[in-house]
């Protein structure tokens, strides 16, 4: 009996995983929907696509208008700034990862002109938090004090047309992590984006 309820774990365990994947490999539906694929806490799918259609993504400038600065004498302050500097050079950087057995190009641009060729997509962010939080309390406290978090929210654009297909927002927090200001800020905004660059390649 023992055995037999243990094999018809197993099974369910395998059918599950299966149907997981299936999911995953499914094509997307045009809706709004939430913890999508367990990748992206919101997304707006406003019209499906193709990635394979695409030859070239351009990350745009990002938005970060609307991060507060800490104060100047806080130690969090220069590694928040210089990660802020650099964000589009990272955020390109990091999205190439998921990509790197794509035939797909990843550039970031000046902003200066907006890519309107064909077999292009835009991708438009705005950093909605970047916050260094409290190592000490993380190290010392835990529990969720002085977690760190970065949140992106964005546009997915066909170049050509101008069109929005996707709009997303996503959230990454770093739980218990001892590193400095610096690799914490630089860690979430590597993992956001490396959420919306395996968001994109569900798009097949």
């Amino acid at each position: 009996m023992k055995a037999r309820i243990l094999l018809t774990m197993a099974a369910l365990s395998v059918f599950l995983c299966g149907e997981a994947a299936a999911q995953k490999k499914r094509q997307p539906e045009e809706g709004t929907f939430t913890q999508w694929r367990g990748l992206i806490d919101n997304i707006d799918i406003r019209k499906t696509f193709s990635i394979n259609d695409y030859s070239t993504i351009y990350i745009l400038p990002i938005d970060a208008s609307e991060i507060p600065l800490p104060d100047k004498e806080d130690n969090t302050y220069g590694p928040t700034v210089a990660t802020l500097e650099n964000a589009a050079a990272l955020s390109a950087g990091y999205m190439r990862k998921p990509f790197k057995k794509s035939e797909i190009t990843i550039s970031a641009t000046d902003g200066t002109e907006t890519p309107q060729e064909k077999k292009a997509l835009i991708v438009e962010m705005k950093l909605n938090e970047l916050d260094a939080g409290n190592r000490a309390l993380r190290i010392w406290v835990g529990f969720g004090a002085g977690n760190a978090g970065a949140t992106l929210s964005g546009n997915i654009i066909d170049a050509e047309t101008g069109d929005i297909l996707v709009s997303f927002k996503h959230r990454r927090i770093a739980p218990l992590n001892p590193s400095s200001h610096e690799k914490v800020l630089k860690t979430l905004l590597r993992e956001v984006n490396e959420d919306v660059a395996k968001m994109l390649l569900q798009f097949q």
